[in-house]
């Protein structure tokens, strides 16, 4: 890993890693994967619900569950225009600005208006600043609207790479996750670093 890449993972002065990420929601599908895991575990819920409940009023399981079978496929088709549309939205994108130390990585999911170029200038600002509040600086520019994913390396229990969606997945428990994306020339050795701080994790 090269701290002088200007794209690319930087150490600031306040001895933690930062780095910006835009993903494009067109080609890669990380984002749509969520919505249809989020749309399956609601329906398996959903089935073993009708199922019971059928059963105990003695009534034909099986007519229920196809009946919210064709409920759940139709919500899940309205979803796919439904993310082309916010994906046009947003601009094809949306930037996201990562911070790591050794106990653990911050993901911030920038405003729409956000973009990469903007990020690796704020973070230029943090290595260029000689003293104040690092945590501070630049990053106040964008504070309306920023979303933080926070995982801390110690309760990481699973980690998962995809390499050509530039994605690393960090379970804490099935219902928490934190998504990282890095660039090509820092995946390999961020993910390293990640999997060298994480002592739980398989």
């Amino acid at each position: 890993m090269s701290e002088d890449i200007k794209n690319g993972v930087q150490l600031c002065p306040d001895s933690k890693y930062r780095w910006a990420y835009e993903v494009n929601m067109y080609r890669n599908p990380t984002i749509f994967y969520v919505i249809a895991n989020m749309f399956l575990i609601c329906y398996l819920v959903c089935v073993v619900l009708f199922s019971v409940i059928s059963f105990c009023i003695d009534e034909e399981v099986l007519s229920s569950i196809l009946m919210l079978t064709g409920v759940f496929l139709f919500l899940f088709l309205i979803t796919i225009p439904a993310y082309l549309a916010i994906a046009a939205i947003m601009g094809g994108t949306y930037a996201a600005l990562f911070v790591m130390d050794e106990k653990g990585i911050e993901h911030h999911q920038m405003p729409k208006k956000v973009k990469k170029l903007q990020l690796i200038n704020t973070i230029g600002g943090w290595i260029g600043a000689a003293k104040g509040d690092l945590s501070m600086v630049g990053l106040s520019l964008f504070s309306s609207g920023v979303q933080v994913t926070k995982t801390d390396f110690k309760n990481v229990h699973s980690i998962k790479t995809a390499p050509r969606r530039n994605l690393i997945k960090l379970t804490e428990a099935w219902y928490s996750w934190n998504h990282i994306y890095v660039d090509d020339q820092d995946y390999d050795w961020v993910c390293q670093y990640i999997k060298d701080h994480c002592p739980m994790a398989s």
